[in-house]
């Protein structure tokens, strides 16, 4: 209503519709508020069109707390505004880039909740990148004079170091959600194909776009804006004290978090690393068992939102009060003929599965035969309903002695109005036009379609043409005949329809099989193939199905390239693959263990988060294993190396990861939340599984014995004054 109180004029507009409904809702739980906080007796609860949409927008709008931990945390690491908004830019601008190819060269009609998860996987994805260029830059500061001497130089050098290192990562990150591309579900599918651009877009403007402005910063606006900087900006007391800026040339000059994981860190891993190798193996086969027997397909189907919450309770309300959703009767079968039964679905646009009501507007169609036409079956279909009704009664599946066939009332109709003496119809057009009379005759017919569909009402069950029907299609402008290519029939099984989770899994395998039965007595009855026989409540069963064995199928593709990456980039070390393959297990491993303890079981969401956890977790390890391979001397003085120059790229990654989810954590929709919780189950998984059990399987079996008897010991003294300017040339050219 308006403010007069009248018909609002704009509710026949959507969009504006829309938007009127979702400026309601504010006002909606203000009241809602109020009601309760004067009645403490009365909990009130309302339904609104758009009220999904509302908590979508709310959640999205905390995107912007990721973006600005994200940013600070670059502008930290960067010490640049400009570099730090030019980073964002590039991590911002994939997303579109990304669903261009979705939308624009796919041509697909719409988009999946999921696809905005994308937004927080590039943000972390997107920082470690920069983080690993930057960190390539600063360090070639400390390089002899032929790579510092020069910026083009020290550009020359951190771009081969780091542009490789990120192409791996990118790589195996966009390969993992080509896993997802192809799957079968339409939502996962969007999900994949527009992650696995958007991975691929990053890592082309990462190492064009970001770079450019890197040079540019150098060239034109480093000494320009000395106030930008997060340490003058800020003024924070340890850098006042300060009156110059250190060289990193110097041991004081060097990060603290290098100084760190190269000198005490290294010193502790080396010291423990039989110990932290056994718990490493002892965690491995604990968490293999926990969820080889503990993680099973969900038994039911996704909720978007928490049991307590509004939304959830609301829907609850809805259907157990005021029985909005019947849950009484029986569970039905369906019978169809018309439909290919090996592919079913046209899966060109089409979306498989449905959630919620999330698409809009989206066209969904099934693979109709050619050649079936009901006109050639009048008889057969009749003899086919009726033996797989009695197949049922037969295997004590039926639950009731009548089942909702049209083919029959149709016959009945025909024979007693006098449409025909003879059934089945002779000529097509005479069945054609006898099918249209049936539809259109009067509720006081014998069994016309109005006669049934009062009897059906009047029973309070079903309406009639949800029980039973067809579909025809006119063989073109020329033949004005109709084809009837597509018809359907209902039973009523023996199982009661339960509320809310249903029937377990196994029970409707069970069930699922005896109706197979059922259908191969109908065909071997009237001879007629391709049948079809389905249920609603098989959609939860099969879809549990489908998730397990496309996750875990996704994951061994994802890992097996994860391998072969490794492979590559320890220049064909078989030694070395083997050991970070382990180490990549064990990650993934104890991310499905997690999912067990937290409660978690298959369903769609958790179904993206295996196939795509290979490629999540391989990125730090494989930095980790890539520097590692690139240094001189024996396993611990590599270790200790490798942990020196990666240790605050692969640290800041994680860091800004996890930032980035903090966001997703606080959302509404399980639909954010749960793949926040996922990606922060990622990160610190594979942050200690990199930085310790990784660091500590190198420095005992990373080295061969001719690289172990040519040790190199570096300093690693943090107090100033200790050593000589020769020490540190040492310590860092090494």
């Amino acid at each position: 209503l308006d403010d007069s109180g009248n018909c609002w004029a704009g509710w026949e507009n959507e969009d504006a519709y829309e938007e009127h409904a979702l400026a309601m809702l504010d006002g909606l739980f203000e009241i809602k508020e109020k009601v309760e906080e004067e009645n403490s007796d009365i909990e009130m609860y309302f339904t609104n069109p758009m009220i999904f949409d509302y908590y979508l927008n709310k959640d999205l709008m905390k995107l912007a707390i990721s973006f600005a931990l994200v940013f600070f945390v670059l502008w930290i690491q960067t010490n640049s505004l400009f570099i730090t908004f030019a980073g964002l830019f590039e991590i911002v601008v994939s997303f579109p880039l990304g669903l261009f190819v979705w939308s624009v060269l796919m041509k697909e009609p719409g988009i999946t909740y999921l696809m905005y998860n994308g937004l927080f996987i590039i943000l972390g994805i997107g920082c470690d990148d920069i983080f690993v260029f930057m960190d390539a830059f600063r360090q070639s500061q400390a390089q002899p004079e032929s790579i510092s001497g020069s910026l083009e130089t020290r550009f020359a050098w951190s771009y081969n170091r780091a542009a490789f290192a990120m192409l791996t990562t990118s790589v195996t990150t966009t390969l993992a959600f080509a896993g997802c591309a192809v799957s079968e579900i339409w939502d996962i599918r969007c999900f994949g194909v527009v992650n696995g651009f958007m991975v691929l877009f990053d890592y082309l403007l990462v190492i064009t776009w970001f770079p450019a402005a890197v040079v540019f910063h150098e060239k034109y606006l480093k000494d320009c804006c000395p106030w930008s900087t997060p340490q003058n900006l800020l003024g924070t007391l340890c850098f006042k004290s300060k009156k110059t800026n250190p060289s990193r040339n110097s041991p004081e000059g060097a990060h603290f978090l290098e100084r760190f994981y190269g000198g005490p860190y290294a010193d502790f891993v080396i010291n423990w690393a039989r110990s932290i190798i056994a718990i490493f193996i002892v965690l491995i086969v604990a968490s293999t068992l926990t969820w080889v027997t503990m993680l099973k397909p969900a038994t039911k189907s996704f909720s978007f939102f928490d049991d307590e919450h509004f939304f959830t309770k609301t829907n609850s309300i809805m259907k157990d009060d005021f029985k909005f959703v019947t849950s009484e009767g029986k569970v039905k079968v369906h019978l169809a003929y018309g439909i290919d039964a090996k592919k079913p679905w046209n899966q060109n646009g089409v979306h498989d599965t449905k959630i919620y009501n999330l698409y809009e507007g989206t066209p969904q169609s099934a693979n109709f035969l050619s050649n079936f036409d009901v006109f050639d079956y009048q008889a057969q279909l009749s003899t086919a309903c009726s033996a797989f009704h009695s197949k049922m009664k037969e295997l004590g599946e039926s639950g009731s002695d009548k089942y909702a066939c049209w083919i029959d009332d149709f016959k009945e109709w025909a024979l007693a109005t006098n449409e025909t003496h003879v059934f089945p119809f002779k000529e097509r057009f005479a069945f054609a036009n006898a099918t249209i009379k049936w539809l259109n005759d009067w509720d006081g017919a014998p069994y016309s379609y109005e006669n049934r569909s009062d009897y059906y009402w009047n029973k309070k069950e079903e309406s009639y043409s949800w029980l039973t029907g067809f579909a025809y299609t006119s063989h073109g402008s020329k033949d004005p005949a109709k084809r009837m290519h597509f018809t359907f029939a209902t039973f009523e099984t023996s199982l009661d329809i339960l509320p809310e989770d249903g029937h377990p899994n196994d029970v409707l395998w069970e069930l699922n099989d005896k109706m197979e039965t059922c259908l191969g007595a109908a065909r071997d009855a009237s001879g007629i193939e391709n049948g079809i026989q389905t249920c609603e409540d098989y959609e939860m069963m099969a879809l549990a199905s489908y998730l397990e064995y496309s996750a875990f199928s996704s994951l061994v593709v994802s890992l097996a390239i994860a391998v072969v990456v490794i492979f590559l980039v320890t220049k064909m070390s078989i030694r070395l693959t083997l050991i970070a393959s382990v180490t990549l297990y064990g990650i993934v491993s104890f991310v499905f263990a997690e999912m067990v303890i937290f409660g978690w079981s298959i369903n769609l969401l958790e179904a993206i988060d295996i196939s795509i956890a290979g490629g999540m977790s391989v990125d730090y390890l494989l930095h980790l294993t890539h520097s590692f391979n690139h240094q001189n001397g024996s396993a611990r003085t590599k270790m200790r190396l490798c942990l020196r120059e990666m240790g605050v790229s692969v640290t800041g990654g994680g860091f800004t990861t996890f930032m980035a989810c903090v966001a997703l954590l606080l959302c509404d929709m399980l639909w954010f939340r749960l793949f926040g919780c996922f990606i922060v189950m990622v990160i610190c998984s594979a942050f200690v599984c990199s930085m310790l059990a990784l660091m500590a399987i190198l420095s005992i079996f990373g080295g061969s014995a001719q690289e172990d008897s040519e040790d190199v010991a570096v300093d690693t003294t943090t107090e100033k004054g200790t050593r000589d300017k020769s020490d540190v040339k040492k310590t860092i050219y090494l």
